[in-house]
Parts: C-alpha cells; sequence; structure tokens
C-alpha cells in the first residue's frame, strides 16, 4: 500500500495510481464488484479488504500503511483494508473521522477525493489528522511504514522531474513513471524488491466527469483486469 499519486488533468478529472508494496502471497487475484453499494476494488485475499477503491459516486480512497514517521510493523488488532471498506458506508470523510473508532488499528495515511475535494488523513495510534488539500495540484505519498525521511524525499524530487517533463500527463506516462522512476536500488525506487516484499501490483483510476474507470495490472501473475462506473 506504498506508492501513490494524484494527477489533476481538468477540473473534476484526474489520474490516481497506486504502487502496493506487500508479500506476493497478498496479492489479489482482479477487481470486485460490490453491485449493490457500486464499489470497485481488488480485494485482499487474507483479510478480504483492500487498499484502494472506487464509487459510482465518484469517490476514490486510498490506503497507505504509516501516518508520519517510520515505525516498527505490529499486525493490527483490525484489518485497515477492512476499516476502508467500512470508510464507504460514509457519506462524508468527516462523518468517518469523527465516530468511527481507530483505537485498534496500526497508524495509517488515507487519501480521498470525495464531492470535487480532496482529503488526507492521518492516524498515528494517539490522534486524528484530518487536511483538505488542493485539487488542482499534484502530490505523492509513499508509504511511511517502509520509506524513511530521506527517501520520501527522493521521491518527490524524482515526481517533481516528471511533471517538469511532462507539462501532458496522461495515464501512459504517470504508468511510465510508477513503472520505472528510481535510481537502480531495488531497495527504494517505484518498483522495489526486498525479497519478502515487493511490489505485487500497479492500480491506475481515471476519473471524468462522465465516468471513472480502474485498471488493476497484477505484477505477480502477469494480468490485467478493468473495470468502470458510470457516474
Amino acid at each position: 500500500m506504498c506508492t501513490l499519486t494524484y494527477i489533476p488533468i481538468e477540473k473534476e478529472a484526474f489520474i490516481w495510481t497506486q504502487n502496493r508494496d506487500e508479500s506476493p502471497l497478498r496479492t489479489a487475484s482482479g477487481l470486485v464488484q460490490n453491485t449493490t453499494k457500486q464499489w470497485i476494488y481488488p480485494q485482499e485475499p487474507l483479510s478480504g479488504g483492500t487498499w484502494i477503491s472506487i464509487t459510482q459516486a465518484g469517490r476514490v480512497v486510498s490506503l497507505l500503511n504509516g501516518a508520519f514517521v517510520q515505525n516498527k510493523y505490529v499486525p493490527s488488532a483490525r484489518s485497515r483494508g477492512l476499516m476502508l471498506l467500512d470508510f464507504l458506508d460514509y457519506t462524508f470523510l468527516k462523518d468517518f473521522v469523527e465516530h468511527y473508532t481507530f483505537e485498534a488499528l496500526e497508524p495509517f495515511t488515507m487519501v480521498v477525493y470525495e464531492h470535487g475535494t480532496l482529503w488526507e488523513f492521518r492516524w498515528d495510534k494517539k490522534q486524528k489528522y484530518l487536511k483538505q488539500l488542493n485539487a488542482q495540484q499534484p502530490y505523492i505519498w509513499s508509504s511511511s511504514t517502509l520509506y524513511p525521511a530521506s527517501i520520501k524525499a527522493l521521491r518527490q524530487q524524482w515526481f517533481a522531474a516528471y511533471l517538469e517533463n511532462y507539462p501532458v500527463r496522461t495515464r501512459t506516462n504517470i504508468l511510465n513513471f510508477h513503472h520505472h522512476a528510481g535510481m537502480g536500488d531495488l531497495q527504494n525506487d517505484l518498483i522495489m524488491d526486498r525479497g519478502m516484499v515487493k511490489t505485487v501490483s500497479i492500480t491506475s483510476i481515471v476519473k471524468t466527469i462522465e465516468e471513472i474507470e480502474m485498471n488493476y495490472y497484477d505484477l505477480v501473475r502477469k494480468n490485467v483486469a478493468q473495470q468502470k462506473l458510470r457516474l
């Protein structure tokens, strides 16, 4: 759940891309559609949760492990992936932040687009931090669990170079960034491999005024799944 970029392309339209760094044993086999609630997401095979989802209401949410600083891995008493699905039952992020019980959860960062606004929500096991972002500005996030501040800063530099080199941003060129950005360091490049943990998938979302589409690239099985929702 480890590298996320947000690229606005016009009003209420954007490209949202997330690399998942995880054990290959926890690779989702494809996309699940909850037809009752009109959600689409890759399903984590162990918990049944997810790290990224789109909805017919035009909402998008991503989850990254860790809040602000690198922390020792401790399994959550409750899955953060199931928490993300719980979040989708709330109409507004602010209501979720106010009313949901987070005490059993390890630190995380959630990025949410809803109702034309972009938000960042962090939980550090002690306190909640909610911040509205500029939806017309590009952003990159890296998991605090895997990447220290120095590597996050380096990734910000790679992202800034991408933005400078591509004034016209497309799904193709941002996917190229998510596949190839780095310096030949498998520990910290966007496609990373630390043995037990590696980049197992890339999820690409494109939202326009009319529809929202998710492409899921399974790097372990070499499969691609695609689904879209009319808005």
